[in-house]
């Protein structure tokens, strides 16, 4: 007896077993899921010894917190007496709050005055006794003549201000923490949240929705094209089945092992449903092929047939998903390849020992199911039968879209940014753009400064670098501690401009001792600070242009005195950039590698092994041609598609070769093909319709990532089984005829 058919026998036997087992695992993980957490951060996966990610933990560490929440307060004139009490309210509030370091705002922002005699550091708005409208209409006139307050902390038109929160703790709870006083205070001004911490709140609630609406919209979707194949209850149930449980335990795992759900990971459970029941519907359509007429025979037939191509397609997915784990850069790419090859294993086992079982022990009408199959199954021969007989049109016909395709591949870029993954009109969007226009943006780019900051010369390349800064299209608003010097020392009466002595610095900078400011500003010794600006996105085309300038300007202006050093989400996401190409490159060569020999040991050829590949690369130029075209960006999500479409693209292949050479062992060339496609090619265009209708569903996300994900997947799926049906039975037929002419 065959090994493949003790296995079959022997899950006959212990179905009981089989079952329980499974129930209680599924009751446990049900539970488990509860615990799932969600973290949308992208940064936080990167390496922590990434040069920029360490420079910005560090920067984080010193200066309390490198996370900015903005509070954006829109009124007809924020120097209305309610609307400085608004903010007035919010300000304290925001201060009690754990994890926040510092909260500025234009009721305790410092301010320095000149006076008759010297000059008076203290508050542009005395928060302990709130002046009255006469004089904040005075205040307000001051204020936005100010270059320190003026388009940084008060729009120009005075009816836009905010409150600038520097975050040290999590920023996800700090975030929902702010909303949650900004919601309980019912204020009449209009205010709006900006920055990463609100950001990432808003992604995390889109996962959970996502999760939410479109599982369940998928499960509908794959019902619906299971209903329509089979027409018999039983078998839409069982593929769903066995789907549901391996995306209830591998969700359940993460659970266990503390594994957040991320913007990539969070598709795990669209693609188990939509992947995972591929091997339930070919030992469906096996067992509906199957003559025996008692069900426990029949069952263990057709699973002692099918078990080695369902275990190799199973195999070459998981590889293509374990590719991720090697050729990855980014924590959160290596656990959805880790996690979505656990569920991926979870669904195969499922599949082969549950769905025997049932089928085998059920006694149930098969004939409305054989009708729809049998309608599917002449369909797939009258393919056949055209592919045969113009097989070499087949074949002109893919080269011709492999070398239209190939002009696509140049025009793919890559983008990080994170903005690009809320839609245009969705409320993130609005309030960048009120940020952009009024402040130049909430995002940060930070540069380090190291050497003697009592020293005029440092001071003097300091503001040099602002003036740099401020030529920078995309960069606005640089502050450092040279602004308070410059503006004391105007205050002085010694112009606008940093003093030439390091006496006169060092008293400018005792008269600030124990300023909150100073802090976030430079260190206690004065032999480090830090440079900010404002930009509008966290990583796009025009920041790497930032980043690149900056960074040659850096390079020519480091000695042995003082060191200027980048950082900040722009460069912290420029890393992340990078790293998707280098993902994209070794993932790719990981699974074709992995995947060649699992062909070869298929068929036992080397040469049937490279015709085996074939049908996936004309997938992968038919998928990063379009995404050229369709100017679909290679991003956090789309970067995965290639080494997927490898893994799951493979098993439509294995599938087909795997019955074409059982065939050809009884019968020519022309009929194995035919009959291949005939019932193989009918199980693969049932579940290429089945998966690739499931994750067109996904193009409802409110992420952008995660829609052009579901749409690149389904050109994938789609492209690969018609290649499996068409390209390959003509090559394969091109192959025996020049093996024929060859012959003596």
């Amino acid at each position: 007896m065959a090994a493949r058919q003790i296995i079959a026998h022997f899950i006959m036997q212990a179905r009981i077993f089989i079952i329980i087992f499974t129930g209680i695992l599924s009751v446990v993980f049900l539970l488990l899921t509860r615990q799932i957490e969600v973290n949308a951060d992208m940064t936080s996966y990167l390496p922590k010894s990434d040069p920029a990610v360490k420079l910005l933990d560090y920067i984080g560490a010193e200066y309390g917190g490198n996370s900015l929440g903005i509070v954006i307060i829109k009124a007809d004139d924020v120097f209305n007496i309610e609307a400085i009490k608004s903010i007035d309210f919010l300000t304290r509030h925001f201060r009690q709050i754990d994890g926040i370091s510092y909260v500025t705002s234009i009721t305790n922002v410092l301010d320095i005055k000149k006076t008759e005699e010297s000059l008076e550091i203290g508050k542009l708005i005395d928060e302990d006794n709130l002046p009255g409208q006469e004089k904040l209409n005075e205040i307000k006139s001051y204020a936005l003549n100010k270059d320190l307050y003026r388009n940084r902390l008060i729009s120009e038109d005075g009816k836009t201000t905010l409150i600038i929160c520097r975050i040290n703790g999590d920023k996800s709870k700090v975030a929902k923490a702010l909303e949650k006083i900004v919601r309980e205070s019912n204020l009449k001004e209009e205010i709006h949240f900006a920055g990463l911490p609100f950001q990432l709140n808003t992604v995390n609630d889109l996962i959970i929705n996502d999760l939410k609406i479109l599982l369940p919209f998928v499960a509908l979707v794959i019902l619906v094209i299971l209903y329509l194949s089979f027409g018999s209850i039983l078998n839409i149930i069982l593929p769903l089945l066995t789907v549901g449980l391996s995306t209830l335990w591998t969700i359940g795992i993460m659970a266990l092992l503390r594994i957040p759900l991320t913007i990539i990971t969070n598709t795990i459970p669209a693609i188990l449903i939509a992947v995972g029941s591929a091997y339930a519907i070919h030992i469906i359509c096996k067992f509906n092929e199957e003559k025996e007429e008692n069900p426990t025979t029949r069952a263990k037939d057709a699973l002692s047939k099918v078990i080695v191509p369902v275990f190799l397609a199973a195999l070459t997915t998981v590889i293509g998903f374990i590719s991720f784990i090697f050729g990855s850069y980014l924590l959160m790419i290596k656990q959805f390849g880790i996690f979505s090859a656990l569920g991926i294993f979870i669904a195969f086992i499922l599949s082969v020992i549950l769905i025997p079982v049932i089928l085998g022990n059920i006694t149930y009408k098969k004939m409305n199911a054989q009708y729809r199959l049998t309608v599917i199954n002449n369909f797939m021969e009258k393919i056949g039968k055209w592919v045969i007989h113009r097989n070499k049109l087949v074949c002109i016909i893919g080269v011709f879209i492999v070398v239209a395709l190939l002009f696509g591949i140049p025009l793919i870029k890559t983008r990080v940014d994170f903005l690009d993954y809320f839609k245009p009109k969705s409320s993130i969007r609005i309030t960048e753009k009120i940020m952009e226009e009024s402040f130049g943006g909430s995002v940060p780019i930070q540069i380090l400064v190291k050497g003697d900051l009592q020293e005029p010369g440092l001071l003097n390349a300091i503001r040099e670098f602002h003036n740099f800064l401020d030529t920078l299209e995309g960069v606005k608003n640089p502050q450092s501690i040279v602004d308070l010097i410059e503006a004391m020392n105007d205050a002085m009466g010694e112009g606008k401009s940093i003093p030439d002595t390091r006496e006169k610095i060092g008293n400018l900078y005792f008269l600030l001792e124990g300023e909150e400011t100073l802090e976030q500003l430079i260190d206690q010794d004065k032999t480090e600070g830090i440079i900010q600006a404002m930009t509008a996105g966290a990583f796009t085309e025009q920041s790497q242009t930032i980043i690149k300038k900056i960074q040659n300007y850096i390079n020519t202006k480091n000695n042995h005195n003082y060191q200027f050093q980048l950082t900040g989400s722009p460069l912290v996401y420029e890393h992340l950039n990078r790293s998707l190409l280098k993902s994209q490159f070794y993932s790719l060569a990981i699974a074709i590698v992995a995947i060649f020999f699992c062909l070869v040991f298929l068929v036992r050829s080397f040469t049937d092994g490279l015709i085996g590949i074939v049908p996936i690369f004309l997938t992968l130029i038919i998928l990063f041609g379009t995404m050229g075209f369709l100017k679909i960006p290679l991003d956090v999500a789309t970067v995965l598609v290639g080494s997927i479409c490898i893994g799951i693209g493979i098993d439509y292949t294995i599938h087909f070769l795997n019955r074409y050479y059982q065939e050809r062992k009884r019968n020519d060339t022309k009929t194995a093909l035919l009959t291949t496609i005939r019932y193989t090619g009918s199980a693969i265009m049932v579940n290429v319709v089945t998966v690739m209708l499931g994750f067109l569903v996904l193009i409802f996300s409110n992420l952008m990532p995660v829609a052009r994900f579901g749409t690149l997947l389904a050109i994938m799926m789609f492209s690969s089984g018609l290649a499996a049906n068409t390209i390959l039975p003509a090559i394969l037929l091109l192959k025996e005829k020049r093996s024929e002419i060859s012959s003596p």
